[in-house]
């Protein structure tokens, strides 16, 4: 298929009745005398070839047309077309026919896939819902272009991941939307998570703090329809929170978001917000703002145990240094650990402690058997 759809795009560029314009994902075929677009094809139908007939390489993505509709349409545009000569003539036919069979072996080999399945190529992420407007399609994509990215926000996800109380915390969240095969990238959020009832949306920066109005902008335009996806998957979302994540200490403060810092994150300090918004059948109330302390991270199982320790490292410490004994005891026990029977003063006293005792316990049962 690649190479007949070629052989037709390059005929009909030759004879100027085309223009292709080159994007992310694919081209756009235009009629070149009224400039109206004709096709939009994924590059999964196109060959290397198609780069010596391109006239215009831009920005942007396309939502490519399915192979029937555009298999229909050069057909269309072929017999169109048709010259007098009799020559160009036979060629038109004879790629018109060639476009017949490939309909008809697709036609057999048509699958059952619902529209909402087909692949959006080229998003650079992975659809977790899509919502059907009037004339629009709204998608939500998590992992949306992962690797561009600023270096210093991954490890900040990740280290904070480790110590989120709630569920999954998704990177690099989007929502765009489809409009005539156009797709338009409405908002990114750079993480968002569930924890308990609250769906928690997440800004990181280095130490710029610029762009916050936008993203509170964002916030409350477009969380809603993360909202929605959450209620399909049975999630009880009664508040959001909007969280500042900064890598750097600085002094700045927002009566409208929560600031935490990766500092704190990487030395396991309790993280708490205070700021959320309620939601109410999906639409988010600033007036309905409360002030309370809620805990995202989980204490550290590590640093409580090392904390233990440590602890009891000191009131063993503290035990020793509060014995007292004579003089010339202690002359002998120093003289015993130069001569190696002990690692320290300490340690013989540790030894000296633990064998009074076993000999004190049985004497305390034949006092009681007594």
């Amino acid at each position: 298929m690649e190479e007949l759809i070629y052989k037709i795009l390059s005929l009909l560029h030759k004879e100027g009745i085309i223009r292709i314009i080159k994007v992310n994902g694919g081209i756009i075929v235009k009629d070149d005398k009224e400039d109206k677009v004709l096709l939009y094809i994924g590059e999964d139908l196109l060959n290397d070839s198609i780069n010596d007939i391109v006239d215009e390489i831009r920005d942007g993505i396309i939502f490519p047309q399915s192979k029937e509709t555009i298999l229909k349409t050069l057909r269309e545009i072929l017999f169109k077309n048709i010259k007098q000569s009799k020559v160009i003539q036979k060629e038109y036919f004879l790629l018109a026919q060639s476009i017949e069979d490939l309909l008809n072996n697709l036609s057999l080999q048509k699958d059952n896939l619902p529209k909402t399945s087909q692949k959006i190529p080229n998003l650079n992420g992975k659809i977790v819902y899509q919502i059907q407007e009037k004339d629009r399609r709204i998608i939500l994509l998590k992992d949306f272009k992962p690797t561009d990215r600023i270096y210093y926000e991954a490890p900040m996800i990740e280290n904070l991941k480790k110590l989120w109380r709630g569920k999954t915390i998704h990177r690099n969240f989007a929502i765009v939307e489809v409009i005539k095969q156009k797709v338009n990238i409405l908002c990114e959020f750079d993480a968002i998570g569930v924890l308990d009832d609250i769906l928690c949306i997440f800004e990181i920066k280095n130490k710029q703090t610029k762009n916050v109005p936008r993203f509170l902008f964002n916030f409350f335009k477009y969380a809603p329809y993360i909202l929605e996806w959450l209620k399909k998957n049975q999630y009880k979302i009664n508040y959001v929170a909007p969280i500042l994540y900064l890598r750097e200490k600085t002094d700045y403060k927002n009566i409208k978001l929560n600031i935490i810092y990766y500092h704190d994150i990487l030395e396991n300090k309790e993280i708490k917000i205070n700021i959320l918004y309620q939601n109410f059948d999906g639409r988010i109330f600033e007036s309905g703002k409360i002030l309370k302390d809620i805990v995202l991270t989980k204490k550290s199982v590590e640093s409580v145990s090392k904390k233990e320790k440590d602890n009891n490292k000191k009131e063993n410490d503290n035990i020793v240094l509060n014995i007292s004994f004579p003089k010339n005891c202690y002359e002998d026990i120093k003289t015993m650990v130069v001569e190696g029977f002990f690692q320290s003063e300490e340690d013989f006293i540790i030894f000296a402690v633990k064998n009074m005792l076993n000999i004190i316990k049985p004497l305390k049962n034949i006092k009681k058997q007594g």
